[in-house]
């Protein structure tokens, strides 16, 4: 694959570091805001008598998930519906985003402009993209349930059930990928790029 005719890789190439950068500062302020006092899971909290968000537990049940919306009441189901998930999205197309530049740009430390990327990069750079597709059609069908509610299509809260674990895997292959690209990094020798340079 010829990094020179595609647009994306040559953006990671001249901005990948600073782009990673932004995202990863515009993760940090997401998850600030989405676990805050002023419209995060805190004041939900507040709202509430103690009942949180149902997407950070890694498996629950329709009926574990029927009591959850329940427990919520109006207000915190309003809450949900108006802030949490706007601001989980965003978290989450912070989190995909930086993900993506992080990895993009390790494949480029000590290679040549030359060099193709290896051809594992497809699969690789899928897994972030995955997890965020994930993360957003979960916010997307708590807010269809919520909007409904309470008659909202019972099929919903199975749909849920699968979501939510199936996105902590992909986060979690996706964060497991990234450190390994890292790592590979920075243990790729810089021998590589001189062998190359001087066979041209």
């Amino acid at each position: 694959m010829n990094t020179q005719e595609n647009s994306f890789y040559e953006l990671c190439r001249n901005r990948g570091f600073s782009l990673s950068l932004l995202f990863l500062l515009l993760t940090a302020a997401s998850f600030w805001l989405l676990t805050g006092d002023l419209l995060g899971t805190a004041h939900l909290e507040s709202l509430t008598g103690g009942v949180g968000i149902l997407d950070t537990r890694f498996g629950y049940s329709e009926a574990q998930a029927a009591e959850h919306l329940q427990d919520l009441g109006d207000q915190g189901r309003q809450h949900v519906l108006r802030a949490i998930i706007p601001l989980d999205m965003l978290f989450a197309a912070s989190y995909t985003a930086a993900m993506i530049f992080i990895i993009a740009s390790m494949l480029f430390v000590r290679r040549t402009k030359e060099q193709p990327y290896p051809s594992r990069i497809r699969f690789i750079l899928a897994l972030p993209l995955s997890a965020g597709i994930a993360d957003f059609s979960e916010n997307i069908i708590q807010g269809l349930i919520l909007l409904e509610y309470p008659a909202y299509p019972p099929g919903l809260l199975s749909l849920l059930t699968v979501l939510t674990p199936t996105k902590f895997i992909l986060v979690a292959a996706a964060a497991a990928a990234m450190l390994a690209e890292i790592t590979a990094a920075i243990l790729r020798p810089a021998a590589e790029v001189k062998t190359l340079n001087e066979q041209q």
